[in-house]
C-alpha cells in the first residue's frame, strides 16, 4: 500500500492518544505537573473552579481528580475544555520542559500517583490511581518514518491541547 501511495500527494492520519502512543499525554502531563506543585489550585485560574473541591479534614481533592470528576460528573466537552486551560499562566517553553522531563522519566510502566476523590450517598471517597505516562508505539515510529520517506505526509490529530500533542510528534526525538 505504501509503495502505491509514494510521492503521489496521499497522506495519512492517526490519533494520538492511544494510537500515536499509549495511554493520554495532556492527562498525564496535568497529573505530573501537580505532583510537582507547578500546578495548584492556588495558581488555578479562579474562573476555573466551576464547582466546589471535595475536600475532607484529612486532604484536598487533587486538580486531577477535580478534572476526572468534571469528566464524569457534567460532560466530556467541559472538561476537556478545562484542562487545557488549566495550563494558562505556563509559557510553551516551560510546558515543553516539563513534558520531556515526564517522558524521561518514563521506564516503562511508570506512572504518577494520584487520589481521585467522589461523593456518593453524602460521602466522600478517596481512591488512589496511577495515571500512566505515555509509552511510544515503536510500530507506529516506524510506519509513520517509511510512510514520510516514500513521500506520504502524516497527520496527527487530538482532541487533547494540540501544542502539547505537538511537543511530542514534532520532536524527533521521540521518533516520529
Amino acid at each position: 500500500m505504501i509503495s502505491d501511495n509514494a510521492n503521489s500527494g496521499s497522506y495519512a492520519c492517526f490519533d494520538s492518544d492511544q494510537t500515536t502512543y499509549q495511554w493520554d499525554l495532556e492527562e498525564s502531563i496535568f497529573a505530573y505537573l501537580e505532583m510537582k506543585n507547578v500546578l495548584t489550585r492556588e495558581k488555578l485560574d479562579p474562573a476555573l473552579k466551576l464547582s466546589p473541591f471535595l475536600d475532607t479534614d484529612e486532604r484536598e481533592e487533587s486538580l486531577f481528580s477535580y478534572y476526572q470528576r468534571l469528566c464524569t460528573t457534567i460532560d466530556d466537552v467541559v472538561c476537556y475544555m478545562w484542562i487545557a486551560q488549566a495550563f494558562s499562566g505556563m509559557t510553551l517553553q516551560e510546558l515543553k520542559f516539563y513534558v520531556d522531563e515526564m517522558l524521561q522519566s518514563n521506564t516503562g510502566n511508570t506512572t504518577i500517583k494520584t487520589i481521585l476523590t467522589t461523593s456518593s450517598n453524602n460521602s466522600i471517597i478517596q481512591t488512589e490511581y496511577d495515571a500512566p505516562i505515555p509509552n511510544f508505539y515503536k510500530a507506529q515510529q516506524e510506519l509513520y518514518n517509511r510512510l514520510m520517506a516514500n513521500g506520504i505526509e502524516v497527520f496527527v490529530v487530538t482532541a487533547s491541547n494540540e501544542e502539547l500533542i505537538r511537543m511530542v510528534v514534532a520532536d524527533p526525538k521521540y521518533g516520529y
